[in-house]
């Protein structure tokens, strides 16, 4: 499974931010938010659910209080030690974004974390995230 946090979805300015998005080798996109407090989980924050699956994380206290007003098809994971356990399981939906378009918003993801992470590339970072954006944008035309 390949994944990243904090993945802008979309190019512009009205973009979405999911807080974690992983993909599997068999090709599923799987789309995390997470919610830490009740006023977080009814914050009027985005929710990034575009997945074929999608989950909350959250603790199991908050995942009590707030189960009735979770969608069937959406799952929730919760601390359980040094795991995330299955408090309820999410159901396989229809992708709401083409998987094209979902690489190039991992892939950018990843350059980001990549970048940050590396004192020594940080000099490049500019002049190579413009290089890397032209082509995401040359992706999502084609």
């Amino acid at each position: 499974m390949f994944g990243c946090h904090e993945v802008t979805v979309g190019w512009s300015l009205g973009s979405e931010r999911v807080d974690f998005l992983a993909y599997d080798q068999y090709g599923n996109w799987r789309f995390y938010e997470i919610k830490v407090t009740k006023q977080d989980f009814h914050s009027k924050s985005r929710v990034t659910f575009k997945g074929d699956y999608n989950y909350y994380v959250m603790p199991m206290e908050l995942y009590k209080e707030v189960k009735k007003e979770i969608p069937d098809e959406i799952g929730v994971l919760v601390p359980g030690g040094s795991w995330l356990m299955s408090a309820k399981s999410a159901k396989k939906t229809e992708r709401k974004i083409d998987e094209k378009l979902l690489f190039g918003y991992l892939m950018r993801s990843l350059y980001r974390v990549y970048y940050a992470t590396t004192d020594e590339n940080m000099c490049d970072l500019v002049t190579s995230r413009k290089s890397m954006n032209q082509l995401l944008e040359d992706m999502h035309e084609s």
